[in-house]
């Protein structure tokens, strides 16, 4: 598995690349993304066709991202090496595995907004459309993860509680707690979330104890968000991350 797309273990990290921590504890690693085999699939060329992604959760502290002070409790690494640079630097003296490797296996999917106004998209459904939609995506043969669930890198979210993701982002990455109304409207005054729209979905983890073993909060999912000039200039330290279950 060394250089391969794989849920938990141990990442195969290159020299220089310190594995993340917060208060002096290792970070939990959950994801390494080959970014070769995701341009395989036909994924948009802003995510890179080179190089790995990393991602990083502190699952004892379970940050929620609506909180400035989460900052650090979760990490996105990014570098352009190649398979060749990380033979037997896997960095297993670094951290240990939290959660059961798994190998990942790319394929498209249809992803569809949950709500189409609110994603500023002039959509109006009927009634009757809506439940032609839900028909369609039920559909054995559409892969959406609007039925499905699952992991998923890019498109868009399936929440779990709100579809205010991409509000909470906007505000607690700049200093204002999203977790309060004040938060909100320190937020609303500044500015903040006029912006809210730049925002998109880098990864979605979906509670999965039959793979790698991890569950957020009660069957939640944890969503890795970037804002889109950031994904351009690769700038994935600039990540925010938002947690909702049950």
């Amino acid at each position: 598995m060394m250089g391969r797309s794989r849920f938990g273990g141990v990442p195969d990290l290159p020299v220089g690349l310190e594995w993340p921590s917060k208060d002096g504890r290792p970070l939990d690693f959950l994801a390494q993304i080959a970014l070769a085999e995701v341009a395989a699939h036909g994924a948009e060329a802003s995510i890179s066709n080179s190089g790995y992604l990393w991602f990083f959760y502190d699952n004892e502290a379970s940050p929620w991202g609506f909180d400035p002070d989460d900052r650090g409790g979760w990490a996105v690494l990014h570098s352009d090496v190649t398979f060749s640079e990380l033979a037997n630097q896997r960095g297993a003296d670094r951290g240990s595995a939290t959660f059961d490797a798994c190998p990942i296996e790319f394929s498209p999917s249809l992803t569809i907004p949950s709500s189409f106004p609110e994603r500023g998209f002039p959509v109006e459904l009927t009634e009757s459309e809506e439940q032609q939609l839900d028909d369609l995506l039920k559909d054995g043969n559409t892969k959406s993860v609007l039925q499905r669930w699952g992991h998923h890198l890019l498109g868009w979210p399936h929440p779990v509680q709100n579809d205010s993701m991409e509000f909470e982002c906007a505000g607690a990455s700049v200093g204002c707690n999203m977790g309060n109304p004040e938060g909100y409207e320190i937020a609303t005054e500044r500015g903040l979330l006029d912006h809210a729209g730049d925002w998109k979905l880098l990864l979605q983890l979906d509670s999965d104890e039959q793979g790698p073993g991890w569950m957020w909060g009660d069957s939640g999912m944890i969503y890795f968000w970037i804002r889109s000039d950031h994904l351009e200039q690769r700038r994935f330290d600039k990540a925010w991350l938002v947690l909702q279950c049950y």
